[in-house]
C-alpha cells in the first residue's frame, strides 16, 4: 500500500487499530457533510441512517467479488454490498440420504400370543372367501373336490392348532436416532486481521 491510497481503498493489517486516516470496516456510520469525497464514492452502499452512511462491515464475514459469475458459467451473480450466507445450517430430513437406524422392540404386556386356530367342523367350502377358516375336509356329494373352509361358526366350533409361536401381539417400537436438532456449522478455517477502508487519499478516476 502507498502512501496515498485511493479514496476507499480496503486493505489489511495484521496490528488491531485503524491507522490515521482509516477506519476500521465495521459497519459505522459517518455523516456525508464529514467525508463528502467518501460518501460519494460508497453512497448508501453499505447501508444508511438518515443523512448518515454506512462503512462495509466485513466484522465476521469474507469479502467476495462483485459481479460474481457475471456472463454465466452457473455461477450466482452479486452486486456491490450484496451480503448474505449463514455460519450454520439446520438439517432436515429432506436433506439425508436413505439410511438405516437399529430399532429395538419393547412388549407391552397386554397383548395375547400368536395363535393359529381351526374350524373342527365339516368344511363346506371348496374356495375360500373372505373370513373363512381351515375346516374338516370333506367332499362334495357328486364327486371328489375336496372342501377345506368353512364360515365362522361360532367359539365352540374352533380348535388351537399347536407348532406356531410368537410373542406379544402389541408393543412399541424405538427407532435410535442420532441427534440432530442442533445446527451443523459450516465456517471454514480462518484467521482474523483488520480490515480498514481509507477516509483520504486521491480520488479515482474513471478508467474509461
Amino acid at each position: 500500500m502507498g502512501t496515498s491510497p485511493y479514496i476507499a481503498d480496503v486493505a489489511i493489517y495484521g496490528f488491531w487499530f485503524a491507522p490515521k486516516n482509516w477506519a476500521t470496516c465495521n459497519g459505522g456510520l459517518f455523516k456525508l457533510s464529514q467525508n463528502i469525497a467518501l460518501g460519494s464514492l460508497i453512497g448508501r452502499i453499505y447501508g444508511s441512517d438518515k443523512d448518515c452512511v454506512a462503512l462495509p462491515n466485513l466484522g465476521d464475514r469474507a469479502p467476495i467479488g462483485f459481479y460474481s459469475g457475471y456472463g454465466g458459467g452457473g455461477l450466482s451473480r452479486f452486486e456491490i454490498g450484496d451480503s448474505g450466507g449463514s455460519k450454520e445450517v439446520l438439517l432436515s430430513p429432506q436433506h439425508l440420504p436413505a439410511h438405516s437406524h437399529e430399532a429395538t422392540f419393547s412388549p407391552l404386556g397386554n397383548g395375547e400370543p400368536a395363535k393359529l386356530e381351526m374350524n373342527d367342523w365339516p368344511a363346506d367350502e371348496s374356495v375360500p372367501v373372505d373370513g373363512d377358516y381351515l375346516a374338516v375336509r370333506g367332499a362334495t356329494a357328486d364327486g371328489p373336490e375336496t372342501l377345506g373352509f368353512g364360515a365362522y361358526a361360532g367359539p365352540e366350533a374352533f380348535v388351537e392348532l399347536g407348532g406356531v409361536e410368537g410373542g406379544e401381539t402389541t408393543g412399541r417400537v424405538s427407532v435410535l436416532v442420532d441427534e440432530g436438532s442442533e445446527p451443523v456449522n459450516i465456517v471454514d478455517p480462518f484467521l482474523t486481521l483488520n480490515y480498514c477502508i481509507a477516509l483520504r487519499g486521491t480520488f479515482p478516476s474513471r478508467s474509461h
